[in-house]
């Protein structure tokens, strides 16, 4: 285990995949060696939702192949906002409970220690 890290992943288009069409914020907690020696991480995020007209968002965690083309590490963002954990997004947030919600996906013995941000 590596610690928590805020990332940029980037998105990119279909027609030309060196064109960035955005990006999102997401937390990697855990990294795991694929069989190919390629690396997968657990990342979690807050995921667009819509509903009655309006975009949300909910809580999403996953277990990823890590594509280092389109990852670029972010540093926490400092922040006002009152309550907000060292990602910077608010304790209450989706964004927050997804960071949760992946660590509490892992063994007991490191649940704990992938929620310190790395150093």
């Amino acid at each position: 285990m590596r610690g928590a890290r805020l990332v940029c992943v980037y998105k990119v288009t279909a027609r030309d995949p060196r064109h960035q069409a955005g990006h999102a914020e997401v937390v990697v907690l855990a990294w795991a060696q694929l069989g190919d020696g390629e690396w997968g991480v657990l990342i979690a995020w807050g995921g667009g939702w819509q509903q009655s007209g309006r975009t949300m968002v909910r809580a999403r965690f996953a277990w990823c192949r890590l594509l280092t083309d389109r990852v670029r590490p972010v540093d926490p963002p400092r922040t006002a906002i009152p309550d907000a954990e060292w990602h910077g997004w608010h304790t209450l947030s989706e964004f927050a409970e997804a960071v949760r919600l992946a660590a509490a996906s892992l063994p007991v013995d490191v649940r704990t220690v992938v929620l310190i941000p790395a150093r």
